[in-house]
């Protein structure tokens, strides 16, 4: 395995990330975790980004049918 593509949660919550981690491209332990943890806010932050547009857009989509 030479690739971190996600984290994953005790509870089995699990987030991939936008971006994986090679390993083998940063063979250094403290370089590919400093990569893993910026990672991890940057998924999350692009994951949510992505959640509040789409419901942003289904919330228009209903406002709009109800004034129609």
């Amino acid at each position: 395995m030479t690739i971190i593509e996600g984290m994953a949660s005790r509870e089995g919550e699990q987030v991939p990330f936008k971006h994986p981690i090679s390993i083998k491209e940063n063979p250094k332990v403290i370089d590919w975790l400093t990569l893993t943890k910026k990672e991890m806010r940057t998924s999350l932050a692009e994951w949510l980004t992505e959640a509040v547009e789409e419901l942003n857009l289904f919330y228009l989509n209903e406002t709009l049918d109800t004034i129609i």
